[in-house]
C-alpha cells in the first residue's frame, strides 16, 4: 500500500471540506437570530457532533487515500449526506431534527464502509470499536429527533460526549497510521476555508441592506479581524505545528492527532462561528452602539480562538501558549467598546490586539518560525 497520509491533499478532499464548512455558516445561524446562552450551548453541541464526522472522514483519507474509485465513491456519498446535515443544522432541534439525524446515520454508515472496505491491517479492532461508539451515538440523535423537548438537550449531549470522551480516554487513535504533512495541510486548508466563508456569509446578510459608509466600513473591519484571525495561524504556527507533529513517533501520533489536532480545531471553528454570528447580528447598524449580545459573540469568539490556539501550542509543544491565553483575556476587555462605539470599532480594535501581539511575540521570540522545510524537528519549539 502507497503511503496516502503524506501526499498533497486532492481536490476531491477540498471539494468535501467546502461542503462540510456550509455548516459553519449554518451554526452561526443557530446563534444569530436570537443569541443565549442556549443557543450558544445549542450550536457548540451540533458543532462538536458535525465535526467529529469532519474529523473521521478526514482520517479516512489520510489514512487510505481519496484516489480510489471505491474511496472517491465514498466521498461523494459521504459529501451528500454532509449536505442534508448541513441543511438541516439550524433547526437541528427542532422541526428538522428527524432529517438531521438520519443523514447523520447516513454519514456515519458510509464513513464506517469506507474503512471496512480499505482493509487496513491491523486496524480491525479500532474500526470496529469506533463504528460502534459513531453509530450508538447517531441513534441517539435518530431518538432524539422523534421525543420531546425534554429529551432532546440529554441525547444530544449524550451523543457529543460519547464521541469526543472517546478520543479523551482510549488510544484507539494508535491503530491508524497518521501522515503528519497531509494530517496537518487538511486542518489547514479547513481553517482557511472557513474563514472565507464566514466572510461570505458576512456579505450576504448585509446584501439585503443599502451600501452606506457605515456599512462598508463595518464590513471591512470585520475582514479586518478575520485578517487577524488568519495571520495568527498562518503566519508560521502552521508548519511549526506540522513539523512538530511529524517529530512525534508513529504510535503516538493518533492519540495526539485527536487532542491536540482535533480539539483545538473544533474550538477554532467556534470562535470563527462566534465572530461572524457576532458581525451579522450587528448587521447593518455595524457603526452605532452594539447590543451586549453581539459584542459579546465577537470577542468571545475571537477569545475561543485565541485559546484554542494556545491549547494547539501546548498539545504540541512548538511554541508558548501563555501570549495567546493572554490575549485571549484582553480581547474580552473590548466587550464595553462595542457597546458604546460599535461593532466595527470593536473590531478594528480587535485587529489592532491581534497586530500588537504578533509583533511582540516575534520581537520576544515567542512566534514560532516556518521550519517544516528546513531539515530536524524541535517539538519543544
Amino acid at each position: 500500500m502507497s503511503d496516502p497520509g503524506d501526499a498533497r491533499v486532492s481536490t476531491l478532499e477540498l471539494f468535501f471540506d467546502l461542503v462540510f464548512v456550509f455548516t459553519i455558516t449554518q451554526v452561526a445561524f443557530v446563534i444569530e437570530h436570537h443569541p443565549s446562552w442556549r443557543t450558544v450551548a445549542q450550536a457548540l453541541v451540533e458543532l462538536a457532533v458535525i465535526y467529529w464526522m469532519y474529523g473521521g472522514y478526514a482520517w479516512l483519507t489520510n489514512t487510505l487515500g481519496s484516489d480510489s474509485q471505491r474511496q472517491r465513491v465514498v466521498l461523494l456519498l459521504g459529501m451528500a449526506a454532509f449536505f442534508v446535515v448541513s441543511l438541516a443544522v439550524p433547526t437541528a432541534f427542532d422541526r428538522n431534527g428527524v432529517a438531521f439525524a438520519w443523514a447523520y446515520l447516513l454519514l456515519n454508515v458510509v464513513h464506517l464502509a469506507g474503512f471496512v472496505i480499505g482493509r487496513l491491517p491491523g486496524a480491525a479492532a479500532a474500526i470496529r470499536r469506533v463504528g460502534t461508539i459513531n453509530l450508538t451515538a447517531a441513534a441517539f440523535l435518530v431518538v432524539a429527533g422523534y421525543v420531546g423537548d425534554g429529551w432532546r438537550w440529554p441525547l444530544w449531549v449524550a451523543a457529543a460526549c460519547l464521541q469526543w470522551g472517546m478520543a479523551l480516554s482510549t488510544r484507539v487513535g494508535s491503530a491508524f497510521p497518521i501522515g503528519a504533512a497531509h494530517f496537518a495541510e487538511r486542518h489547514g486548508l479547513m481553517i482557511i476555508i472557513a474563514l472565507g466563508e464566514s466572510l461570505i456569509s458576512v456579505a450576504l446578510a448585509a446584501e439585503g441592506h443599502e451600501i452606506t459608509v457605515g456599512l462598508a466600513a463595518g464590513v471591512l473591519s470585520g475582514l479586518a479581524a478575520a485578517a487577524a484571525l488568519w495571520w495568527c495561524y498562518f503566519a508560521g504556527e502552521d508548519d511549526a505545528a506540522a513539523e512538530a507533529f511529524d517529530a512525534l513517533p508513529a504510535e503516538r501520533r493518533g492519540p495526539m492527532a485527536l487532542t491536540a489536532y482535533d480539539l483545538p480545531h473544533v474550538l477554532m471553528l467556534a470562535g470563527i462561528v462566534g465572530l461572524a454570528a457576532g458581525i451579522r447580528y450587528s448587521l447593518p447598524h455595524l457603526t452605532s452602539q452594539a447590543h451586549v449580545e453581539g459584542a459579546v459573540l465577537v470577542a468571545g469568539g475571537v477569545a475561543t480562538y485565541l485559546l484554542a490556539l494556545a491549547w494547539f501550542r501546548a498539545g504540541l509543544r512548538f511554541a508558548s501558549p501563555l501570549p495567546r491565553v493572554v490575549a485571549g483575556a484582553v480581547v474580552l476587555a473590548t466587550i464595553p467598546l462595542g457597546t458604546a462605539a460599535g461593532t466595527a470599532v470593536q473590531l478594528v480594535a480587535v485587529a489592532a490586539l491581534l497586530a500588537l501581539l504578533l509583533v511582540l511575540e516575534h520581537r520576544t521570540g515567542a512566534r514560532p518560525a516556518a521550519r517544516i522545510h528546513s531539515g530536524a524537528a524541535d517539538p519543544a519549539g
